[in-house]
Order: structure tokens, then C-alpha cells, then sequence
């Protein structure tokens, strides 16, 4: 049972990490914090960009453009999700066996 609910935990890690960071607003400093628009260094600045935007942040600083960044980011999240599927799948069916 342990390893099936460990299974799913890896399966929805990433849209979990994409939960979190929308409940913590860890998607735009500079509106959060003045401190963090002047300078994201600076020791007033308390917040940092969650995981699914750094992509599209440094592609926007990069080429004025994050679009690439989002479609290389949703990419990444469904093939780790359907690897992860696949793997949980062929334990429990093939490995596991029902604990038998």
C-alpha cells in the first residue's frame, strides 16, 4: 500500500509543486514587495518565484518572449507525470502482483 500511495505522490508531484506555488503566490515578486521590485537581492525582498515560472522568466528576460518557456514546462511536467504512470503501473502489475 505504501509504495502504490508513494507511486501517486510521484505521479502528481509536479502539479502538486504547481499548487503550492500558486497558493504561495511564488509566481510575481515585484508586485508582491516594493523591495523586491528595486532589487530581488536586498533583505526585504521575502519571496521567490515558484518552479513552474523560472522557465518563463528567464526566457522573457532572454528573448522577450516566455511562451517557450511555459511549453517547455507543461512538456516536462506531462512526460514526467506519464513516466511516472508507466513505472507505477508496470510495479504494481508485473513486480508487486498483488502481494502475492
Amino acid at each position: 500500500m505504501f509504495i502504490a500511495a508513494f507511486g501517486m505522490a510521484t505521479m502528481l508531484d509536479p502539479f502538486l509543486v504547481l499548487l503550492v506555488d500558486v497558493m504561495a503566490s511564488n509566481y510575481n515578486c515585484s508586485l508582491q514587495s516594493s523591495a523586491c521590485a528595486e532589487d530581488y537581492t536586498s533583505g526585504g525582498c521575502d519571496c521567490f518565484t515558484g518552479d513552474f515560472k523560472k522557465l518563463w522568466d528567464r526566457l522573457y528576460a532572454d528573448e522577450g518572449s516566455g511562451v517557450t518557456g511555459l511549453f517547455i514546462t507543461v512538456m516536462l511536467y506531462v512526460a514526467s507525470t506519464v513516466m511516472a504512470t508507466l513505472l507505477l503501473h508496470e510495479f504494481l502489475v508485473h513486480v508487486h502482483k498483488d502481494a502475492r
